[in-house]
């Protein structure tokens, strides 16, 4: 699939719209035309798996910036905030063929980069919560 913007942006929004859906370990899985979210946990109950078009999740990503400017009710939620840390480090990693599965203490991430063999990633709660502080800390800028 080509994603319509960075993974970060993209997996930032689709992380908001897990939270929203009350997705306890969404798996999101990139195949050559579509994105797919669904529910991941055993004990969940049975899910519907949600397809979406690169213009779908261009659509999605305009409405989500469009609410993340609207005062205080728009701050972040726990999956937007952990995929999009997530998305950052798979763009540094100029990923592709994305999925991911978000389980109690880490995201597992499984990718292709160009020209290279499938890559496997976990990324443990610990390191998100610091490299979400680290994100916060560069956006408010130097201390005064």
């Amino acid at each position: 699939m080509r994603w319509p913007y960075n993974l970060e942006e993209c997996l930032r929004t689709i992380g908001h719209l897990a939270d929203e859906l009350g997705l306890v370990s969404p798996v999101i899985e990139e195949s050559d035309h579509e994105l797919v979210v669904r529910e991941g946990a055993v004990e969940a109950p049975v899910s519907p798996y949600l397809h979406f078009s690169p213009d779908e999740v261009a659509a999605l990503v305009a409405k989500a910036r469009a609410r993340r400017g609207g005062g205080p009710s728009s701050g972040p939620t726990d999956h937007e905030q952990r995929l999009r840390v997530v998305g950052r480090q798979l763009d540094e990693r100029r990923a592709q063929t994305v999925r991911l599965e978000l389980k109690e203490g880490t995201v597992a991430a499984s990718y292709f980069r160009l020209g290279q063999e499938r890559a496997n990633e976990a990324f443990s709660d610990r390191y998100l919560r610091l490299m979400i502080d680290q994100a916060v800390r560069r956006r408010q800028g130097p201390a005064a």
